[in-house]
């Protein structure tokens, strides 16, 4: 056996108290857990804000016929439903509100300007609540 190689450890598994230690620690356990509250409670406060709508989705669809002269064929009907809606969680007929405003914004590419990119970001900030 050559002099210069270094002997040979044996393979000890590691004991269940061990990996028990590293993983249950009081002080990063209760830091985590008042990490996650707080990111909990972070979530909810931004969806109760986003919750309270600024304004009715059937004034959203009047300010876009407004704008929009030439309705995309494709929007047009998800427009007309969104005429009978109030508020992200209503429903038209079997649809959910937040299916509608996202198949109108689908189907709405070719609506463009200004006025065009402020009202869909509403609507996609509405979408997004629920």
């Amino acid at each position: 056996m050559d002099e210069t190689a270094a002997p040979r450890r044996r393979f000890r598994p590691p004991r269940v108290e061990d990996e028990a230690q590293e993983i249950v620690q009081p002080e990063k356990t209760s830091k985590g857990l008042e990490t996650m509250a707080n990111s909990i409670s972070l979530r909810v406060v931004a969806r109760f804000k986003a919750a309270a709508q600024t304004r009715p989705i059937y004034e959203i669809a009047k300010d876009i016929m407004q704008d929009w002269k030439n309705v995309n064929y494709g929007a047009k009907p998800y427009l007309q439903a969104m005429l009978s809606l109030d508020k992200i969680t209503d429903a038209f007929g079997d649809d959910s509100a937040k299916s509608i405003v996202n198949y109108f914004l689908s189907n709405a590419r070719t609506w463009q300007g200004a006025k065009a990119k402020a009202i869909k970001t509403e609507l996609k900030k509405l979408a997004s609540v629920e």
